[in-house]
C-alpha cells in the first residue's frame, strides 16, 4: 500500500518530467499576450451586462478586434508616474509618442503621456 507522501512524490515526479520533455512553446504566441483597453459605450462583459465606458479592461491582444462585447474598445493610456490607465492625463501633461506597458517610450501601442517640461 502506498502512503500519501509517496504518492505526492510519485505524482510531482511524473508532473515534473512531462514538464520536461514536453516540446510546447507559447512564444510569438499572441493568443496569451495581454493588454489594456478602455471600454466604450456598447461594450458588454460576456454575459451581456454593459460595461461602464472608460473601464480599464485587461484583455488578450486585439480582443476587440475580434470580439463585439469589446468592439471599439481603445488601448489604455500611460502615464508617466501613474502607469496605464483610463484616466485622461494630469494637467500639464502632454503626449509624448507611444509606449509599452512597462512605459519604454518609442514602442508598444499605448498613448504616452508626460509632464510637460517646464511645468
Amino acid at each position: 500500500m502506498w502512503t500519501a507522501g509517496a504518492l505526492v512524490a510519485v505524482g510531482l515526479l511524473t508532473f515534473a518530467a512531462a514538464v520536461a520533455f514536453a516540446n510546447v512553446s507559447a512564444g510569438n504566441s499572441a493568443a496569451f499576450v495581454r493588454a489594456g483597453y478602455c471600454s466604450v459605450a456598447g461594450d458588454t462583459a460576456p454575459d451581456g451586462t454593459p460595461i461602464q465606458p472608460g473601464t480599464f479592461l485587461d484583455l488578450t491582444l486585439g480582443a476587440p478586434s475580434v470580439d463585439g462585447h469589446y468592439a471599439g474598445a481603445v488601448p489604455a493610456n500611460f502615464v508617466a508616474g501613474v502607469g496605464l490607465t483610463c484616466a485622461g492625463p494630469p494637467p500639464g501633461y502632454v503626449r509624448e509618442g507611444f509606449a509599452d506597458g512597462g512605459g519604454r517610450q518609442g514602442t508598444g501601442m499605448y498613448p504616452y503621456y508626460a509632464k510637460a517640461s517646464g511645468s
